[in-house]
């Protein structure tokens, strides 16, 4: 296991053997991704950019549920409690389409 430090963002306790099987049993913290800033909205901003240029194949992620936390105002605000979740299920129930897939679909109405 290895840290690495890249500019602003942390990514803790990540292997980095390309050759490593998670069993279908794994432990879903595979990995921590921490960042910093002088305030709250530039660490959001820096962990949204960690979130969307992380790349984990090969077992479901919880990348897109994280991303749409950080799109929550209130939680924008800091005002969070060990209640969030449950309060804010309905906005967390849907992810909005990746960016990515986004183009893909405009580019393919236009290939159709």
């Amino acid at each position: 296991m290895q840290n690495y430090v890249l500019h602003d963002v942390f990514l803790g306790s990540v292997s980095n053997s390309t050759w490593l099987q998670v069993p279908p049993n794994y432990d879903s913290l595979l990995g921590k991704l921490i960042v910093w800033a002088e305030d709250r909205p530039s660490a959001i901003n820096r962990m949204r950019r960690a979130l969307n240029e992380l790349v984990i194949s090969g077992v479901p992620t919880t990348i897109q549920y994280h991303t749409m936390i950080l799109d929550i105002e209130i939680f924008q605000k800091g005002i969070v409690d060990t209640g969030f979740i449950p309060k804010h299920a309905e906005e967390l129930k849907e992810p909005p389409p990746s960016p990515k897939t986004v183009s893909i679909l405009h580019g393919m109405n236009h290939v159709l």
